[in-house]
């Protein structure tokens, strides 16, 4: 399954769909008070898969960047999120993440490398 099917297939027990939000779908989860927004966008003639995720109060933490991550868009999927130079970054939701999900080439690096003080690879 591609991480554009996978985005927009049945989500984990716990999520709603809701109204749209412009072009991007959206979904929520009132018992952990999270919001996700999904939409393609294209950027340098590339499409990219952007997820966001947020809650009322807070920043939402590694742990769940990864949940939506593995949900939305998949284990073998590749997404990054940025953090932009302060010139170009855009701030419209206090306390939302985002990730991208590049859906024509893969743009990430292989970051594994070999560790020699524990002898394995990772990053």
């Amino acid at each position: 399954m591609t991480p554009l099917d996978q985005c927009w297939a049945k989500k984990p027990p716990g999520w709603r769909d809701c109204d749209p939000w412009g072009d991007a779908s959206v979904w929520e989860n009132r018992k952990r008070q999270l919001r996700v927004m999904a939409e393609v966008e294209e950027h340098d003639g590339e499409r990219w898969l952007h997820l966001s995720m947020s809650h009322p109060r807070r920043m939402p933490n590694y742990e769940e960047m990864c949940y939506l991550k593995r949900h939305w868009l998949g284990e073998q999927a590749k997404a990054i999120e940025i953090h932009a130079p302060l010139a170009e970054h855009v701030n419209i939701h206090q306390t939302c993440r985002h990730l991208w999900c590049n859906l024509d080439r893969d743009t990430i690096p292989d970051m594994r490398r070999f560790c020699p003080v524990t002898g394995t690879a990772g990053i």
